[in-house]
């Protein structure tokens, strides 16, 4: 290695080969800095007036290249069009307590949403305070944020002084203002209640739709239908996944699927609408490698999102989880509690989507390898066994994706 070589690599604590290179793009002495990567490095390229410039990869064997490329660019006033170490952005929380006019607290589902609208798609976030009226939403970009709150029905309210929903009817709460990596704190949202109005409409040309009855549409009941196959449909093999998999049934069709949903709800008379299904999951999971160590999920239990919001949007859907079982291990073990959601949106404006009725159910496996994971035999086998759906106002939550939890 020559001096050029060597001088480099002490500045940045690493061979050159091994690092990110960046150059500041000024005339002055351009500073290094670096990190240790790979067998490949990416380095920075001159950079010409109208171009972005290009990035070449270099690996160790180009010494003589890079040499030259400290030579020029620490000799010579030019500027360079740099590659940039990636970092991850500090984020923000809100956190508060949703209480009534009188300071009581309640149970709600307070929902995020920004302040103003943004270039770009930005759906709101949903949670459900606790049993001290606390909620909290983490993992905040910096923005200005709006909060409303849906009260549950089951909180007490006089009978002519009702909980308002200020989703729809907004109310005097202040914006928030989050700045990167914010934690805000003790933010208080007051539940407004009001009061029922009663209007007469003269109607001589019937213009007007047909007049709902006077307690509004009726609530919604329970038609979910499930079809989950016994613990006899948990197995272990290759014919669903291509490799060793325990297969809970086999999503290559609805006749072979773990777990079947379907809903023959419709929308109240005078409304129409729009459903979807969303699923939220706990799991559990370790496997062992041949030997002795044994490896846990992270986080574990992972609470997240099956798939995607939402799940699916026909009448129809299914479920056949399956854990793989790769050489290499001796056990394997996985737990998961599910509860699908059928969510609902009338065709008003500025209706969202809310949940109207929701099944929980779990399964588990475990499979044991005496030959390093070649061979795999079912030690214990859980179904998803008798659901019972049931009407619901409780939104969905989770802290993850499903595809985040990893080992």
């Amino acid at each position: 290695m020559n001096s050029q070589t060597r001088s480099a690599s002490l500045a940045l604590g690493v061979p050159l080969s091994f690092a990110h290179l960046a150059l500041a793009q000024t005339p002055a002495p351009a500073s290094l800095s670096g990190t240790v990567l790979s067998e490949e490095a990416s380095i920075c390229a001159p950079h010409r007036p109208g171009s972005l410039g290009s990035v070449k990869t270099m690996e160790k064997s180009k010494m003589s290249l890079l040499n030259r490329f400290i030579t020029c660019a620490i000799g010579a006033p030019i500027v360079w069009a740099c590659v940039a170490l990636a970092q991850t952005p500090a984020t923000g929380s809100i956190s508060g307590r949703v209480l009534s006019e009188d300071g009581r607290t309640l149970h709600a589902t307070v929902t995020l949403s920004f302040a103003k609208p943004r270039g770009f798609p930005s759906p709101p976030r949903r949670t459900s305070t606790d049993a001290n009226g606390a909620f909290t939403f983490t993992r905040l970009s910096a923005g200005t944020y709006a909060l409303c709150v849906q009260v549950a029905a089951s909180e007490p309210a006089p009978a002519n002084s009702p909980f308002v929903d200020n989703c729809v009817w907004p109310s005097g709460q202040a914006p928030i203002t989050v700045s990167a990596g914010q934690q805000v704190a003790g933010v208080v949202v007051t539940a407004p209640q009001g009061a029922w109005l009663q209007i007469r409409a003269d109607d001589p040309d019937h213009v007007l739709p047909q007049a709902l009855p006077a307690k509004g549409p009726a609530l919604l009941e329970p038609e979910l239908q499930l079809i989950p196959k016994d613990a006899t449909s948990i197995v272990v093999n290759a014919t669903c996944h291509g490799t060793l998999f325990i297969n809970y049934g086999c999503s290559d069709s609805l006749t072979n699927a773990g777990v079947v949903f379907s809903h023959t709800y419709t929308a109240p008379s005078g409304y129409t609408g729009s459903f979807y299904w969303v699923q939220t999951l706990s799991t559990s999971m370790t496997r062992t490698i041949t030997g002795g160590t044994v490896q846990n999920l992270n986080p574990n239990p992972c609470v997240a999102l099956d798939g995607t919001d939402p799940y699916f949007t026909s009448t129809t859907t299914s479920d056949s989880p399956a854990i793989p079982l790769p050489t290499g291990y001796s056990d394997t073990q996985r737990s998961d509690s599910f509860t699908m959601t059928l969510m609902f949106e009338p065709a008003v404006a500025p209706a969202i989507f809310v949940p109207i009725a929701s099944v929980p159910w779990s399964w588990a496996a475990h499979a044991t390898s005496s030959d390093g994971g070649t061979t795999w035999t079912l030690a214990g086998q859980t179904a998803a066994g008798t659901l019972s759906p049931s009407a619901t106002t409780t939104f969905p939550k989770w802290d993850y994706n499903f595809t985040s939890c990893h080992f």
